[in-house]
């Protein structure tokens, strides 16, 4: 009677508890669908594919993003998906030793004796090239009269950047050029690994 109970206890803890674990998963269904960017179709292959859950599609995030000129990381340590892109209308300045490579959404703050800057670094993504790129970059700035009023550096510092990636950046330099009129974008070093 004993082993009956006992027997009969373990077997309602083990369905409990695989109950308990059921809860945690749905049920989802692959959805056959083709996608159109600006009238452009684009089929999803590969790895991708699109779910379909309670009636809502699912898409898979990067290659959404990727084909609207975007870039999608994910970040396991904050459990957190990127993307980045440059807004519509975004004025980009490029270096024309290194075309695949440009700085936008540019601005530009006073502190005191330095000037505060933000932005945005890219390199384009070569076709079917899976690379990351390490860059030294240096933006100067001039006035009306085309003087040089102040100047930065900025490199990807031991993170390479991935095709394709946008990488936003955030620093100061010396000095107050935020009455700037032109600014020049110089790569000044840039290796690639495949």
């Amino acid at each position: 009677m004993k082993k009956f109970i006992l027997g009969f206890v373990c077997g309602g803890l083990i369905l409990g508890s695989a109950g308990a674990y059921a809860s945690d998963k749905i049920e989802a269904y692959i959805f056959p669908v083709s996608y159109s960017f600006n009238n452009e179709g684009k089929n999803v292959e590969g790895e991708y594919a699109t779910l379909n859950y309670n009636g809502h599609a699912y898409v898979p995030v990067r290659f959404i993003a990727e084909n609207l000129g975007s870039y999608a990381d994910y970040d396991e340590k904050a459990q957190r998906i990127n993307i980045s892109f440059f807004p519509p209308g975004t004025t980009y300045i490029t270096d024309p030793a290194n075309p695949d490579v440009r700085a936008g959404i540019i601005q530009l703050a006073i502190d005191g004796g330095h000037t505060l800057i933000k932005g945005a670094v890219s390199i384009d993504a070569a076709a079917n090239t899976i690379a990351t790129y390490e860059l030294e970059t240096m933006i100067k700035f001039y006035d009306n009269d085309n003087q040089q009023i102040g100047e930065f550096s900025w490199s990807t510092n031991n993170m390479p950047l991935k095709s394709g990636e946008i990488r936003y950046f955030m620093d100061s330099f010396p000095g107050n050029a935020t009455s700037y009129s032109k600014a020049v974008f110089e790569v000044r070093q840039k290796k690639t690994n495949r």
